[in-house]
């Protein structure tokens, strides 16, 4: 993938801000997403594909708020920088206070580290499904091929 090429030079070259935090999370292997199966289940999914390629790893959720790394194959476009979270809005319909400050924090990262294509993906409780698992795969690899070489996208899904 083209993000070796890119992110990484400059993930080794500055200083991590988050450094302390996921360093001593992988050093007293206190690390565990919440959303591990989604998170494996989405990259099988789209790996299985040929039209996608897609990555991810512990270091990328913990330094860079990422996910996955997604790319539509065949493309010269950088990969998007994938998150997935909670829902976006409350039963009521009021802005979910704990999606707000993630997309903060998200916001911020992408900025501390130049990203320049990434995606938001507010999902509910049944994306993990083989259906929701290709609709959902669908919807990223058309956004990572559609979308121009610099997007920041919130997506709800199923939207």
């Amino acid at each position: 993938m083209v993000y070796s090429n890119l992110i990484l030079p400059k993930w080794l070259s500055q200083e991590d801000p988050k450094f302390s935090d996921w360093i001593e999370k992988l050093i007293q292997d206190k690390y565990t997403g919440n959303d591990e199966d989604l998170i494996f289940n989405l990259t099988k999914t789209i790996n299985s594909r040929n039209d996608g390629s897609a990555s991810n790893r512990y270091i990328l959720d913990l330094s860079m708020a990422t996910d996955l790394l997604i790319s539509h194959v065949p493309s010269t476009l950088e990969p998007v920088f994938v998150q997935l979270t909670g829902i976006s809005k409350l039963q009521d319909g009021q802005r979910n206070p704990d999606f707000l400050n993630k997309q903060q924090g998200w916001s911020n990262t992408l900025s501390c580290w130049d990203i320049k294509r990434a995606l938001l993906v507010s999902h509910d409780a049944q994306v993990n499904t083989p259906n929701n698992l290709l609709k959902l795969a669908d919807v990223i690899l058309k956004k990572s091929s559609d979308s121009p070489n610099n997007f920041i996208v919130v997506i709800t899904f199923p939207g």
